[in-house]
């Protein structure tokens, strides 16, 4: 199993139905344990720790240091 940057798995999502859960319904009762493990929630969305890498990312390129930003951003 590799890790990166905390994530176990980038080729299914956490909540979808159908091969690597692509196929758009999200059942509810049926979702991956450790959401923050995975990059994709459905089909088509990050997951809540996935779009927090990306939004930190960004504001790094800008010059905006985010080491001392809110918790939630350094996640």
């Amino acid at each position: 199993m590799n890790i990166i940057l905390g994530f176990t798995d980038a080729g299914e999502a956490c909540c979808g139905t159908g091969a690597y859960g692509v196929s758009g319904l999200c059942n509810l009762l049926e979702v991956c344990p450790d959401p923050s493990t995975y990059v994709f929630w459905d089909f088509a969305h990050p997951t809540e720790k996935a779009y927090r890498l990306v939004v930190k990312s960004i504001l790094q390129t800008q010059g905006i240091n985010v080491s001392n930003s809110s918790a939630s951003l350094q996640n």
